[in-house]
């Protein structure tokens, strides 16, 4: 390593710490993780639409939400790609924004979905990003309606 790479890696070292603070900021205290159901356009949907509403009216804590993206059509194989960009998205954010409380929530397949995430997990069906439990501690509730599969919490 020569001088001059030494110091810069240094100055990243010593810069990093200071974005740090500023990144959390701009975390939300809570996020909704949310599934929307088949057919719905993409989103969160209306039953995720009204989820987000009525949390952000019980806390004071400011609320996100992130629309889980998958297609949400007739092709209920189709659920393993939304369970593998919601488990991205549930472990990008424990890492981003520890702080963060996770809800995680899915209205018809999109409650499929957060099974699969949290309680079934179908690796057979292209699901490959299951969660590690670091990331799930993140998660302080799951909220599913209309949940097809039947399956949450029976794992």
């Amino acid at each position: 390593m020569t001088l001059g790479a030494g110091l810069l890696a240094g100055a990243a070292i010593v810069v990093a710490p200071q974005l740090l603070p500023q990144a959390l900021a701009s975390c939300p205290g809570v996020e909704v993780v949310f599934a929307r159901g088949t057919d719905e356009p993409p989103g969160v949907g209306k039953v995720g639409g009204a989820f987000v509403d009525a949390l952000r009216r019980q806390t004071s804590k400011s609320v996100g939400s992130y629309a889980v993206n998958y297609p949400a059509n007739k092709d209920f194989l189709a659920a393993a790609d939304g369970a593998n960009d919601a488990s991205n998205h549930i472990q990008q954010m424990a890492g981003n924004c520890p702080n963060t409380k996770l809800v995680l929530g899915g209205y018809s397949q999109g409650a499929a979905v957060v099974d699969i995430v949290t309680a079934a997990p179908l690796p057979g069906l292209g699901f490959r990003q299951p969660l590690p439990a670091a990331a799930a501690d993140h998660v302080a509730a799951v909220a599913l309606f209309g949940n097809p599969s039947g399956r949450a919490g029976s794992g």
